[in-house]
């Protein structure tokens, strides 16, 4: 990072910088994909164990569950509740996100602001996620914005705590390097600041995103008429355990594709240059 902001920091002032090799890339495909396909496989391989086990309407087969969620998805309508959920969910997490972010900058730029706006955070992270759930559909009634309200009740004073802690770690000596090469002020913040907040910013979202998820499953259960968490509870409610099984395991392949088609890649760009950790 640091030499970004000399070369960035040179280019404004029109001195010609040496061309910075990319960093070679030691990882091979069987590095990065072996291990997650043996755990995988060993996830696989324990829930076969328990369906020898176990009765079927406990823990059903994988075989049984996987023919389940592929007549789902030939049949449409699997989409469709798919649909509802992941609508909640990508609008609950924007908002939480959003007003994270700012109220977390706030707390990091102010200390006044951070000793008042610690005691709201803390008094709704006390609150129980489902204490929130029942409020929610108490204030909106069988809405999307229940949902949504209940999404944004958990997943913002996560981002917003993630956020201050990564405003208080921004090293100040980089700032004043910054300055010491004569480097304006959006540079400063587009260089050297912005790049210290983004591993703030994916862990952030890798753990408030799971949680945005799950709250928008326990609000579907609860009360509303469409989604995965409905479909969760109707097929529950009738003891079909292999419908459970199929639609809970259609929607975690669907955060697995989240996790590693587009925030692992989205990580990997924005952390490019960090040097890795390796023993």
């Amino acid at each position: 990072m640091t030499k970004d902001l000399i070369t960035a920091t040179r280019a404004e002032a029109g001195i010609a910088s040496e061309a910075v090799p990319a960093p070679a890339t030691h990882a091979s495909w069987r590095r990065l994909v072996g291990p997650k396909l043996v755990a995988g496989g060993s996830i696989v391989a324990v829930w076969w164990l328990g369906s020898v086990a176990l009765p079927p309407d406990i823990v059903p087969a994988p075989a049984a569950v996987a023919s389940a969620m592929a007549k789902l998805l030939v049949s449409g309508d699997a989409l469709v509740h798919l649909q509802a959920t992941l609508w909640r969910i990508l609008l609950g997490f924007t908002v939480s996100a959003l007003l994270g972010i700012v109220v977390g900058l706030l707390m990091g730029l102010g200390r006044g602001v951070a000793q008042y706006l610690e005691v709201w955070i803390t008094f709704v992270i006390t609150v129980p996620s489902l204490c929130w759930a029942i409020i929610a559909l108490a204030w909106f009634g069988l809405r999307n914005s229940a949902a949504v309200f209940t999404i944004v009740a958990i997943t913002f004073p996560l981002i917003a705590v993630n956020f201050w802690s990564g405003v208080r770690q921004v090293d100040m000596s980089l700032v004043e390097m910054a300055r010491a090469f004569r480097a304006r002020r959006s540079l400063i913040v587009r260089r050297v600041v912005a790049p210290q907040l983004v591993p703030y910013a994916i862990a952030a979202t890798r753990y408030g995103l799971p949680m945005a998820w799950k709250m928008a499953i326990i609000s579907e259960m609860l009360g509303l008429s469409n989604g995965v968490g409905y479909m969760l509870m109707y097929w529950f409610h009738v003891l079909n355990m292999v419908q459970v099984f199929a639609w809970m395991l259609l929607f975690t392949s669907v955060m697995l594709v989240v996790e590693y088609v587009v925030i692992k890649p989205l990580e990997r760009a924005s952390l490019r240059w960090r040097a890795e950790v390796a023993f």
